[in-house]
C-alpha cells in the first residue's frame, strides 16, 4: 500500500485531480484517476478504482501491480481529520482483502518527496 499527496491545495477536489490527470486538458496521461482511495480535506474517504484494478499511482511500474494507492489533497503532512481518513482507508483495505497490508510512502520506492518532508514521522498516527 502506497500513501501519496497530491502536491496541491489541500481543498483540492476529486473532480480537479481527475481533470489534471485524464480527459482532454490533462496535464499527465493516465487511463484513469491514479489512486484507488482518496482523503479529501475534511478527512472524508473515496473510493476512485477496484481494489483489483492496476492504476498508475507510481512511477516505480511493478509497484502499480502489487500496491494499493491511497492519496490525501494536500502537499505537506495531512491535517488531524485526513489522518483519521487514511487510517479508516488503510482499514477498509485490510477488511475487503481479508489481511493486513505493508504501508509505505511513496518516496519509500521512488525518488520523490511524496508524501511530504514529515514522512514517515506521522505513519504510527495512521496505522490500525
Amino acid at each position: 500500500m502506497d500513501i501519496h499527496y497530491t502536491a496541491g491545495p489541500a481543498t483540492s477536489r476529486i473532480y480537479d485531480i481527475a481533470a489534471y490527470q485524464v480527459g482532454p486538458t490533462a496535464q499527465a496521461d493516465f487511463p484513469a484517476i491514479a489512486y484507488h482511495l482518496m482523503v479529501d480535506d475534511v478527512g472524508d474517504v473515496h473510493l476512485l478504482n477496484d481494489l483489483n484494478r492496476r492504476v498508475w499511482h507510481n512511477a516505480g511500474w511493478l509497484r502499480n501491480e502489487v500496491a494499493i494507492g491511497i492519496c490525501y489533497t494536500g502537499n505537506h503532512e495531512p491535517n488531524a481529520a485526513q489522518k483519521r481518513g487514511l487510517r479508516q482507508a488503510i482499514e477498509w483495505c485490510q477488511q475487503q482483502l481479508g489481511r493486513g497490508l505493508f504501508v509505505r510512502g511513496h518516496k519509500d520506492t521512488y525518488a520523490t518527496a511524496c508524501p511530504g518532508p514529515t514522512w514517515p514521522g506521522w505513519i504510527g498516527e495512521i496505522l490500525p
